[in-house]
Parts: C-alpha cells; structure tokens; sequence
C-alpha cells in the first residue's frame, strides 16, 4: 500500500547482505518518514466508469543511477482509468545499456510483459472488451522505434527481446505515447526526488490520507 518508497526499499536491499552504517541510518530514514506519513495509504473508491469500461495506462522510466556496476534502474506502474495503481516496480537492470535509449527500451520490455499478464487477467474477469493499453513513455526515439523499426548504429546491437511491444503495438495491444518528463509518474521508482516533485508524484500514485 505504500509504492511511494519502492525505489528506497529497493535500494537499500541490495546491501541486505552486508550493510554499512550508512545503510543502516538510510532504514531509519525510510521509517521516520512512514512514521510521519502513517495517515497515508492506497485508497480506493468505488467508480461506476468500471462497470462500462477497462481502460489501462503504463508508465516505464529509467534511469543510470549505479555507479558501482554501471547498471541502470528500471521503474514502471499500471493503472486502472489512469487513477487506481493496481501494479509497480523499481528494479536495478541485470544488464548494461550502452544509451539511454536502450535503458528506456529495457524498461519498456519490462513493463510490456507486465501490461500483457494485466490485461490477460482483465479479460478473464470482465465481458467488457479492452480498449489498447495507453504506455507513457519520455524517450521520443523509444516512442518512435515501437511505430517503425528501423536499424541504426545505436540500436542494432539490441538483443530481439526488448522489441517484444512492438508486437503488442501492432496487434493493438498497447499504444506507446509520448508524456513530458515532468509528468513521468514512474519517474519516483528510479531516483530520488527533491520534496515538491515527490510529494506530487506521491499524490499521482493515489498515496493520501482517507
């Protein structure tokens, strides 16, 4: 109920296994502040728009946050009506993006698999016949790589598996858009953010007091 601190949690857990000091005063951190927030939590309501229509929205960011492995941090969420969070995860990348378009791309895959199980599970509950999921995306070379692919110099060495959206693309599946970087929501599971962006970042995620 709280994905406003997925990106902390996630953070911090790769050093599960040998903490520092440091560490160990970022844990005390993360529960000061759900101290300070133990009013806040996911909140739903009931919204008659369900009973006519499933629609859902994708956000993916990335974000080259690992200096020690060189890594980058992958984030995405999945809502309903583009209101209700009902998926989301912050992640470090198994593998090393030579660009940020790769990262993006990666972080796209990611979020595509998770947009297909969502909508697998959508169509075995509801009659309603789902409309193509909108997926947000910052990065216009990775919005336009889903609507053509074409081989270049920076994406030719991208393993096969990450155009796996563009299949979902073209059966209708998902529809990949642009959105301005600072309306990125996934934004908050890849970095940490100054307090205005978080907080409304947090509000976008349906994080509130009742």
């Amino acid at each position: 109920t709280r994905p406003d601190i997925t990106y902390a949690v996630c953070s911090l857990a790769r050093f599960s296994q040998n903490p520092g000091c440091e560490h160990w005063q970022l844990v005390k951190n993360i529960i000061r502040y759900l101290s300070n927030t133990k009013d806040y939590g996911l909140f739903f309501c009931k919204n008659d728009r369900l009973l006519e229509e499933i629609t859902s929205f994708g956000y993916c960011d990335a974000a080259f946050n690992d200096t020690e492995q060189g890594k980058s941090t992958t984030g995405y969420i999945v809502k309903l009506l583009d209101a209700y969070p009902i998926s989301w995860r912050s992640k470090l990348t198994t593998m090393t993006a030579l660009s940020s378009m790769e990262a993006e791309l990666v972080a796209l895959h990611s979020l595509a698999r998770e947009v297909a199980w969502t909508r697998m599970v959508l169509g075995e509950i509801s009659s309603l016949k789902l409309p193509p999921t909108t997926i947000l995306c910052d990065n216009n070379p990775v919005v336009q790589l889903t609507r053509g692919p074409r081989v270049t110099e920076k994406n030719k060495h991208i393993r096969p598996k990450y155009f796996y959206v563009m299949d979902l693309a073209r059966d209708k599946e998902v529809s990949v858009q642009k959105i301005g970087t600072d309306d990125q929501i996934a934004d908050i599971f890849t970095k940490s953010l100054a307090n205005p962006q978080f907080s409304l970042l947090r509000s976008s995620l349906c994080v509130h007091i009742e």
